[in-house]
């Protein structure tokens, strides 16, 4: 039987032949194997069946053959092989390498239609059903967990056997027909709006704000099939508008979907809609769904605030069994790693892994899942919407078999997705799309290393080719051993690792060729010792071969030294085509020691790809955490590789706290624009067989030149922002804590609380002695990162004469549960804020935050819902890398999807999108690690996307229409190589040139006013 990859190849070289031309060029099917539909012209005209043939072919085709390198490689075997159903345009090309734009065409024997069918159906029904143990008929059962070294037994008695379940369970999904168009009429939603006022435990503001969102449009419709996007400015009453629009959907028969940002979003959502919904359609039914491995941690919560939801009221009845007496860690039950062992009169004991626990659906680990399926309306969280999976088994399980994306089971049971804060939804997808693994054998925490330990050495493995174990030991071991060394050799100074957030392996690829004077052919010969090099470089090419190969012959301190006398001696000679100062000497060291041993653990880095499916199939511990830091979760997209149509691999150095370094790998793919535009019709069509409605709200959906938030989704509502509201001004400090050292941010930002504190004193008492302000007299302190954050928490809590309580600390997520020498009453977590007006922190006057969570927080807001902040301080100048690996994709994703135009042939338009998005990426690497040196575009994007965090931010203060002033402290902003007000000045041009700027100042006049108003007037003192 023929291997799945090379069934898809057939499949979609049949479907080229039939949908883009007779005679299309390989490229063509390698462009719609890989999902590149969205930039094809032809796709919107094709019949509502060839849409759905093409989107079932791409959910079911593997992911190995997206990529377009290893669609050719198949797709060259397949025609050059035997009775082969294509033949070449051009026959004499079959004894040379075929190359995408070779033309082809079916062989005028056979039938595309038919030629299409029999693959389809060959690739619909080609997976094998997994084969899962079974329980023993007779006697008592015996079951394992196996978690490292730790194996547990629970024994089941033959007394007890009906406990066991003994046919197989499944939840089934109740698919929901397509439906054409969704609309809503205004008078519906305002008497909805009016019953809702009108009862005493829910708030008033449900008309107001459907008259804010909605005006006076009688009627609204939206078409499946399409992603749109309510704009308007935040405070008018956006999330209220959304939950009545999804009460009357669902009063009038469809099933609705609500994604928000977070698990406390998540919750609120789900009581409000439970409030409402006693009120409105008792009838109605609303259920949470999120990741299975967050339920234990949220149930403690839920249970705290005497909430009995069904949904997380489980308890693991297998304890009841234990031979050691113990209780499972609660929220690492083994639901679905658990092995029945079994042992023969006079054999050995043998085990094998039950498909789940045999009491999964009995102990309500299964009760989220299957009411969120039989709710009218569900609330998920962002992140769980785009990477959630379950691995319970489904209805279907025999044609998809394995774990199921969460995403697919609510696009096949839901006609409408009501998306609050889209333009987080895409930050998230960018998130996800971008995957670090720690590599090297220092500490023991690296999923990595415990895969080495567990692997390495080890002769043969069940089920595994000797040739693959091979190859991945002498990969775990270069990516362990070998880049310990290299992070040695560095911190002992050998040579000086790049001052960049990334490190790539070919980043210096044009400084190498210029200061060697050679070109790029020269420059690959020059690491491989071949005879194909200038005569006086052949000592070097003879040297860095020994950094490609490091077998151990040679002593890397040794080599690193002699790198450098190699390197002098050349300057030397003349024989350059100038002599290298030292600085470009130490520079070269450095760039040809990284470019020849990143390019090797790149390539090990692959071939782990490559052969880890078989170790992750035979259960090999740690297989599973590696293949997914290095390949990254499995998308539901149907491009998962994106414009760049690989994963692109930099590496990331980190200052470990006992001095050493270590060496962490970043895979960056996919396309996260293009995913999210895609889940209407590609995705909907793939999975649920129908098109569905998308509909995201935000205040920041539409922020031209924000390639992390701009979506170019559809205008549903377009609410534009009033003008006003908001001022920027300095503050005139005179320490700059942005640009400083690590070594050095801590003394700086203590000594910036000593300085800020008499002008934040005067402004507390300015804004309590003023009627309009006093109960909002609160300023939010806002850093860039949570150390900084806690750190002038700290400083300014315990100083003399200070705040001290009036101080509160909201910590983030990755240091949420670190210690802290604060008191425990001045740290608020993230769940704190939703409360924090009438919570145990409401005397806090103070408030020091990380740009991260308060720039979408909880609406801070006061009992009249004005808001509670009387200003923003920003303290810390908000300049994030452009060079970290998440800005990189979203710049090239955002850019070559604007860039790239309609094309007829899909196969040109992925080579366009190649060459630009792989052009982008090299002028990204290649550049200097200063903002300034960035490429300009990079520069304006990285601009854009702090005023999306600063206009989210600013919202803190702005409920409700109150007026906020955000105060810039930091002395940077003023006292920087290029201050604040000129590179927003930069952006506000680009924005002009572009034709943005009128629908920028339309949508965010607030924000814009304010811009000029800075720009001018910090023009006027700098004269």
């Amino acid at each position: 039987m023929q291997p799945l990859s090379d069934i898809s190849t057939t499949l979609f070289l049949a479907l080229a032949a039939r949908y883009v031309g007779s005679e299309p060029m390989l490229a063509d099917a390698a462009a719609l194997c890989a999902g590149r539909t969205r930039g094809w012209s032809t796709w919107c005209a094709l019949q509502d069946a060839d849409q759905l043939l093409i989107a079932e072919s791409l959910r079911l085709r593997p992911s190995l053959v997206a990529q377009p390198k290893r669609f050719l490689m198949s797709a060259e075997a397949i025609i050059k092989g035997e009775r082969s159903p294509f033949e070449l345009i051009d026959a004499s090309k079959l004894s040379d390498e075929l190359h995408e734009q070779d033309c082809y065409r079916i062989s005028p024997h056979l039938n595309a239609d038919q030629l299409i069918r029999e693959y389809f159906e060959a690739l619909k029904y080609g997976r094998a059903t997994p084969v899962y143990a079974q329980l023993p008929e007779s006697g008592d059962v015996v079951l394992k967990h196996i978690a490292g070294d730790q194996v547990r037994v629970f024994v089941v008695p033959e007394s007890e056997r009906s406990v066991l379940e003994v046919a197989d369970c499944h939840i089934h999904i109740p698919s929901s027909p397509a439906v054409q168009e969704i609309k809503w009429e205004l008078g519906s939603l305002r008497e909805l709006a009016q019953q809702l006022d009108a009862t005493p435990n829910l708030h008033s503001q449900h008309e107001a704000s459907l008259t804010n969102i909605w005006g006076s449009e009688p009627r609204r419709a939206a078409d499946s099939g399409n992603f749109y996007r309510v704009n308007a400015p935040t405070g008018t009453g956006k999330s209220v508008a959304m939950v009545m629009m999804s009460i009357d959907a669902a009063r009038r028969g469809h099933r609705v979907v609500i994604a928000v940002p977070t698990l406390v979003e998540l919750e609120n959502t789900v009581r409000i809609l439970k409030q409402s919904l006693a009120v409105a359609a008792a009838d109605l039914k609303v259920a949470p769904l999120h990741s299975a491995t967050r339920v234990y941690e949220r149930a403690q919560i839920q249970f705290a605030q005497s909430n009995t939801a069904s949904a997380y009221d489980y308890a693991c009845l297998l304890d009841a069994y234990a031979s050691d007496l113990l209780d499972v860690e609660p929220g690492k039950e083994p639901c679905f790693n658990v092995r029945v062992s079994t042992q023969e009169e006079g054999r050995l004991e043998h085990s094998k892994r039950l498909n789940h626990c045999p009491f999964l659906f009995k102990c309500g680990r299964t009760r989220m899942l299957s009411e969120a399926l039989e709710a009218d309306i569900v609330v998920i969280n962002h992140h769980a919407l785009l990477s959630g999976t379950t691995r319970i088994p489904l209805s279907d399980a025999d044609q998809f078999p394995g774990p199921r994306s969460l995403i697919e089971l609510l696009l096949r049971t839901a006609p409408v997705f009501l998306v609050d804060e889209i333009d987080g939804l895409l930050k998230s997808a960018i998130d996800s799309s971008v995957i670090e693994l720690k590599l090297g054998n220092q500490g023991d925490n690296s999923p990595l290393l415990r895969l080495f330990n567990t692997v390495v050495g080890r002769s043969n493995i069940l089920g595994i080719d000797r040739s693959s174990l091979y190859r991945v030991n002498w990969a775990l071991t270069y990516c362990t051993l070998s880049v310990s060394q290299l992070m040695n050799l560095q911190q002992e100074k050998y040579f000086e690792w790049p001052k960049k957030e990334t490190t790539w392996s070919d980043a210096d690829d044009t400084f190498i060729t210029e200061k060697l004077g050679i070109n790029r052919e020269e420059l690959e010969q020059l690491f491989n010792n071949t005879n194909r090099i200038p005569p006086h470089l052949e000592r070097l090419s003879h040297h860095l071969a020994c950094w490609r190969s490091n077998d151990g012959e040679h002593k890397l301190e040794t080599l690193a030294v002699n790198l450098g006398h190699l390197i002098k001696a050349l300057s030397d000679s003349g024989l350059l085509p100038a002599p290298l100062k030292e600085h470009d000497q130490i520079r070269l060291k450095a760039s040809l020691i990284l470019r020849g041993t990143l390019l090797v653990i790149e390539t090990h880095l692959r071939n782990l790809q490559v052969e880890l499916p078989a170790f992750v199939n035979a259960e090999i511990p740690n297989a599973y955490e590696v293949r997914r830091s290095i390949a990254g979760p499995e998308p539901l997209s149907p491009t998962p590789n994106g414009p760049l149509q690989r994963a692109v691999f930099g590496f990331k150095r980190k200052d470990s706290s006992d001095n050493d370094s270590t060496l962490n790998v970043v895979a960056m793919r996919g396309d996260p624009h293009s995913t999210l535009l895609s889940l209407p019709d590609v995705s909907a069509l793939g999975y649920a067989g129908v098109k569905r409605l998308f509909i995201g709200f935000s205040a920041t959906a539409y922020f031209p030149g924000a390639s992390a938030y701009d979506l170019r989704a559809k205008d549903f509502i377009d609410v534009p922002d009033a003008a006003g509201q908001i001022t920027f001004e300095n503050v005139n400090q005179t320490t700059a804590i942005s640009g400083a050292t690590f070594a050095e941010r801590k003394f700086l930002v203590s000594k910036f609380a000593k300085e800020i504190w008499p002008w934040a004193k005067a402004r507390l008492q300015s804004l309590a002695n003023d009627p309009k302000t006093q109960e909002r007299a609160r300023l939010l302190l806002v850093t860039n990162s949570d150390t900084d954050a806690e750190v002038l928490a700290m400083a300014l809590a315990k100083m003399q004469g200070g705040p001290g309580q009036l101080v509160g600390w909201v910590r983030g997520r990755q240091s949420e549960y670190k210690p802290s020498s604060l008191e425990a009453q001045q740290t608020l977590v993230y769940d704190d804020l939703a409360e924090f007006t009438s919570g145990r922190h409401k005397d806090k006057t103070l408030l020091v935050s990380a740009l991260g969570p308060m720039a979408r927080g909880h609406n801070i807001v006061n009992a009249d819902g004005l808001s509670a902040i009387g200003a923003v301080v920003i303290c810390v100048r908000p300049l994030p890398s452009s060079d970290s690996p998440n800005n990189n994709l979203a710049h090239i994703c955002y850019e070559t999807g604007k860039a790239v135009a309609f094309y007829s042939s899909p196969g040109l338009l992925m080579m366009q999108e190649r060459k630009h998005s792989n052009a982008l990426l090299q002028s990204i690497r290649t550049a200097r690690p200063a903002f300034s040196q960035q490429p300009d575009n990079i520069r304006h994007y990285t601009i854009m996307n702090i005023l999306v965090s600063l206009t989210q931010l600013i919202g803190r203060g702005r409920r409700g229409g109150t007026p906020v002033t955000c105060y810039f402290a930091d002395a940077a902003f003023l006292n920087g190589l290029k201050p604040w007000h000129e590179m927003l000045n930069e952006s506000v041009h680009q924005l002009k040139k572009d034709g943005d700027w009128d629908q920028f100042e339309r949508h965010h006049a607030g924000v814009a006013s304010a811009l000029l108003k800075y720009i001018n007037e910090s023009r006027k003192d700098a004269r």
